[in-house]
């Protein structure tokens, strides 16, 4: 099984690229090249935080186009319905956006502790930000792959209790399963080694028919 990590503008080796910070836009650039890559094999869809929302969204859009994933894995995010319409983040002052990062977890003082790093990553933040609090859910075709829900049991965004009662259920006309883990909003990467393992045998049981749970 081999992984593809989407790089983004801004980011990494893309640095002095601009940031997109529209929903709409980043999709249309998203489906340009998946539909270069993924036309001849099985495939599945990861998204955390933020991009729990790109990939749901990205995963209609590719089954309208008869192009599904075989399974589709949102982490950190809650459903479009509970979408945060009233968040103002990106408009904040960039000691308020820290002070953010830092309540979604502490080790993120490490930005705080340095200016020169905070200068350029903050930006970069602002424009993440900006992209899903602009971001309205419109109503969405079911999709007719497994939805499974990653969720840190201390994250403050998207509580144990709200993943468990498994909303995502709702998008999917298969089966929607939830896995907690310990940690907060980045279990991401506190739980890496459990996470893959959770993911790489969700997808291969995702290679059979199933029917929803």
């Amino acid at each position: 099984m081999a992984v593809a990590a989407v790089q983004y503008p801004g980011r990494e080796d893309r640095f002095t690229e601009a940031t997109i910070d529209d929903m709409s836009r980043l999709l249309a650039t998203l489906m340009t090249e998946f539909q270069c890559d993924i036309a001849t094999r099985p495939y599945s869809l990861l998204g955390h935080s933020m991009d729990g929302a790109i990939a749901h969204e990205l995963a209609v859009q590719l089954e309208a186009q008869g192009m599904p994933p075989r399974h589709l894995f949102i982490s950190g995010r809650q459903p479009p319905r509970y979408h945060p319409r009233d968040s103002v983040v990106h408009r904040s002052s960039d000691s308020d956006i820290l002070a953010e990062l830092r309540r979604l977890n502490p080790r993120n003082n490490a930005l705080v502790e340095s200016p020169e790093l905070a200068a350029l990553l903050v930006p970069i933040i602002r424009s993440d930000y900006r992209l899903i609090e602009n971001y309205r859910p419109h109503n969405t075709p079911v999709i007719g792959c497994p939805i499974d829900v990653l969720a840190g049991r201390d994250d403050p965004d998207f509580p144990a209790d709200q993943a468990c009662a498994c909303a995502w259920a709702d998008y999917t006309s298969a089966s929607c399963q939830v896995h907690i883990f310990p940690g907060d909003h980045f279990f991401i990467n506190q739980q890496r080694d459990a996470v893959v393992d959770t993911v790489q045998q969700a997808f291969l049981s995702s290679l059979t028919p199933c029917t929803k749970r």
